[in-house]
């Protein structure tokens, strides 16, 4: 008797324990190991950590950087990591999870109150949604006959799991039962596909795959499913009629929410074959809305909330609210109204953004020089005539180094030849034997610079100009931005081993996975990177994929990819224009239903015609980054405009040979006053080795 009352005390006391513990909310911010990112994310932890102190003891914050507590390759692809959070991370108490990047802004306060009016019991998904324009590579062609559907979370702006939803989300991993076990935590393959590519958009299609809602819960969903995983109508609906249903469904047309239980056809191809009678009666759920986590800020300081988030999958009752503007933005057209010029959607501009993206800080980074970069063109005998002088057209001219290498030598683009025969895939000999030929030609024009420095006809930081630092790997269909190159690399230190560009992951949940840049939207290579790619990497066929080679061999060495969702492998229409319009794009990839003469012109021309005029005006008044002395210049920009810059800067010998000690020491440093420039001029602004930002 006394040890069963013993036995209910103790009961009583933690059930009034756990009554009475503050609600845990976990912020996990995905970052990157380096050191610019490193200052992105260690920033946002700490703002987000003082604002802690001003809330209500009702809540406790825990706020961690993903990937300095689950240090694996796949920390990024959010899948990979759940299972290891769930074991290490997230406790009883935790209510909230919170995923967003390093560059999110999140109000803590505001945010609080908008999770008080929700339901942490229930299975929610909250985001700002995205959708795609049409079917595409980079999502694996999901949902093809219709892919506008479905909405998938902004990762920059944050996703918010509730417990509920997380542990569903992972007890659905754990049964797969194809798991590996690393570092003491069984990481499951959630589905057929061996490349992450965007993981936002595979979190949520994940979910919708596999992730059911229980019986009695507020939410509806699909309820009967065919041996594909898609619903069904007495057997005899087409993917058409299906298709026909949620088109009316998301254009605000009345439709029977039966009729579109019943028809609606999934069309991924990830989706595990299973009897009818197995999947009957299994609730699914999608993105909720969160008109409080939004896109972005708007240039007037008020927050911009046209968002969009869907319930589960059922027929809304109103889509009144929904904001379809994003899809009408690659066509130049922002009239709220769909691709069937429908009007979907207003602006819900009393709300506000607890949560939204922003782009990264670049303030503290220093252009780099065209003449740093060198161009590496891998192209082949039968695109001499078509792509090169698409190139030549658009972003060729405002390139210092460049070389097209091929299969053949042709003296009239001109092209070098690597000594092998063109293969139809892969290229894998041909690149590595392209960054041989290159490492050759820029030490020859390195020893060049170096003999022009040792004469007495220039100063040193002039011939530092010319010397290059940087490798730039790209296809002859890839379409960039000489001017968005230069700035991203001037977040780096070119000293450093830097593989920069979009990155890729293969078989992430795998032991042997790791991640690759992958090569249509460019690869940005520091020399040191080179030069161990030339002695470690070597290919296993002519035909092996270039890119995930580097990448492999790479991840070998412990090296990391850096990823910039500034570079695109895919082409403007494959991604949501609101991504888009977070930051300038740098690159894009591919000429086929598209005219690159235009996207060229629309995304990246006017930047680089700027980095240009920067450049005279510079060369006209003889600026440099060692000796500014000007208080107040007047620019004269197309003869009319006027411009009064204020320059701060320090030219005492003192300070320049205290920068020279802390970038010899790989030390960072900070200009104690700030450097004012012009939109035009900054591109103009670069590093030397004597004043290098060591982000």
């Amino acid at each position: 008797m006394m040890n069963y009352l013993h036995t209910l005390i103790v009961v009583i006391m933690l059930t009034l324990t756990l009554a009475s513990a503050p609600i845990e909310v976990l912020i996990l911010i995905t970052s990157q190991d380096n050191s610019y990112h490193h200052q992105l994310s260690t920033k946002l932890r700490n703002n987000i950590i003082s604002q802690s102190h001003a809330i209500s003891l009702d809540y406790l914050i825990n706020v961690q950087i993903l990937h300095k507590i689950f240090n694996h390759p796949g920390d990024w692809s959010l899948l990979t990591a759940l299972p290891y959070l769930s074991r290490y991370i997230v406790s009883d108490n935790t209510k909230w999870i919170i995923l967003c990047e390093d560059s999110t802004h999140i109000a803590l306060q505001q945010l609080l109150e908008k999770l008080r009016q929700e339901n942490h019991t229930e299975p929610l998904l909250l985001g700002h949604a995205l959708y795609d324009q049409e079917a595409t590579i980079i999502h694996h062609f999901a949902f093809f006959e219709n892919p506008r559907w479905f909405p998938y979370p902004m990762l920059r702006s944050g996703v918010i799991f509730t417990a509920t939803l997380f542990k569903s989300t992972v007890a659905a991993l754990a049964s797969h039962k194809d798991g590996n076990n690393i570092g003491g935590t069984t990481l499951f393959q959630p589905r057929r596909a061996e490349f992450t590519i965007d993981a936002a958009h595979e979190l949520a299609l994940y979910i919708l795959e596999n992730v059911q809602v229980q019986e009695g819960s507020s939410y509806r969903g699909l309820e009967e499913m065919n041996s594909a995983g898609a619903p069904i109508m007495d057997n005899k609906v087409t993917s058409t009629l299906a298709a026909n249903v949620i088109n009316r469904a998301t254009t605000n047309v009345n439709t029977d929410s039966n009729e579109l239980q019943s028809a609606y056809e999934f069309k991924s191809p990830y989706v595990k074959k299973q009897k009818g009678a197995a999947l009957k009666n299994k609730l699914k759920m999608i993105l909720k809305k969160a008109s409080y986590i939004c896109p972005k800020a708007n240039t007037a300081g008020t927050l911009a909330t046209t968002t969009l988030a869907v319930e589960t999958l059922t027929l809304p009752e109103s889509e009144s609210n929904t904001d379809r503007r994003d899809s009408n933005i690659s066509n130049g057209i922002d009239n709220g109204k769909n691709a069937n010029n429908e009007k979907v959607g207003e602006d819900d501009s009393n709300q506000v953004c607890a949560m939204y993206a922003k782009p990264m800080d670049v303030t503290t980074c220093l252009p780099v020089r065209r003449a740093e970069i060198y161009f590496a063109i891998k192209t082949c005998k039968r695109f001499h005539t078509e792509r090169i002088p698409i190139i030549e057209a658009t972003w060729g001219p405002f390139t210092v180094h460049k070389r097209y290498f091929s299969d053949v030598a042709d003296a009239n683009v001109p092209t070098i030849s690597v000594g092998l025969p063109n293969v139809e895939t892969g290229h894998c000999s041909k690149t590595l034997a392209i960054l041989r030929f290159a490492l050759k030609d820029i030490e020859r024009i390195n020893l060049q610079v170096n003999e022009v420095y040792n004469s007495e006809t220039m100063e040193k930081t002039e011939a530092m100009k010319s010397a290059i630092q940087w490798i730039f790997l790209c296809d002859d269909d890839t379409l960039l931005s000489v001017a968005g190159i230069c700035e991203i690399l001037g977040c780096f230190n070119p000293h450093d081993n830097i593989y920069l560009g979009e990155r890729y992951g293969y078989r992430l949940y795998a032991e042997d996975g790791f991640n690759y840049i992958t090569g249509g939207g460019g690869i940005a290579l520091s020399l040191p990177v080179v030069r161990l790619i030339l002695q470690h990497c070597t290919c296993p066929s002519a035909t092996a994929p270039d890119d995930m080679i580097l990448g492999s061999c790479l991840h070998s060495l412990q090296l990391s990819a850096i990823h910039t969702p500034r570079f695109h492998q895919a082409r403007p229409n494959d991604y949501p224009p609101a991504l888009l319009q977070i930051e300038p794009p740098i690159s894009f990839h591919k000429f086929w239903q598209l005219d690159p003469y235009m996207v060229h012109s629309d995304w990246f021309a006017t930047a680089d015609h700027q980095m240009l005029q920067a450049e005279k005006l510079k060369a006209k008044y003889n600026f440099r980054l060692s000796n500014f002395n000007y208080e107040s210049v007047k620019l004269a920009k197309s003869s009319s405009s006027i411009y009064e810059t204020k320059f701060y800067c320090h030219q005492q010998q003192q300070q320049q040979q205290h920068h020279r000690n802390h970038f010899n020491s790989a030390s960072n440093f900070v200009s104690p006053k700030p450097i004012l420039f012009p939109f035009p001029l900054f591109p103009a602004m670069h590093h030397t080795k004597e004043k290098h930002l060591d982000l």
